[in-house]
């Protein structure tokens, strides 16, 4: 059995492996979503286009844009009970507080 060197510290994720995977990679100092340029998305692509680039491998064509766009929005909005829970948090709170207590009342409305 080996048993690594304690004295041995890895700084930040130097030497860390999670996984292969087929979404996204650095190339060259490029940052490439399924084989696109970061950039080349950034400026010829809407946010659901990548969505659905990164979670099916490909850009969509009309009709799987539509489709996926439906899919998205059908569960979009939210009840009016966390609209009005949120609206009465006072004006000073920090904004990442009222997220995360809106996404926490939310979170019971859904399964």
């Amino acid at each position: 059995m080996v048993l690594m060197d304690e004295s041995v510290i890895n700084q930040g994720l130097d030497g860390v492996v999670v996984s292969d995977t087929d979404i996204c990679c650095v190339d060259q100092g490029k940052l490439l979503y399924r084989g696109y340029p970061i950039e080349e998305l950034a400026h010829n692509a809407t946010f659901e286009e990548v969505c659905h680039l990164l979670l099916f491998g490909d850009l969509p064509n009309k009709d799987q844009l539509a489709s996926f766009k439906r899919e998205l929005f059908a569960g979009h909005g939210l009840p009016e009970v966390v609209v009005e829970a949120i609206r009465g948090v006072p004006k000073n709170v920090p904004m990442m507080d009222v997220m995360r207590s809106g996404v926490s009342l939310a979170a019971n409305f859904y399964k």
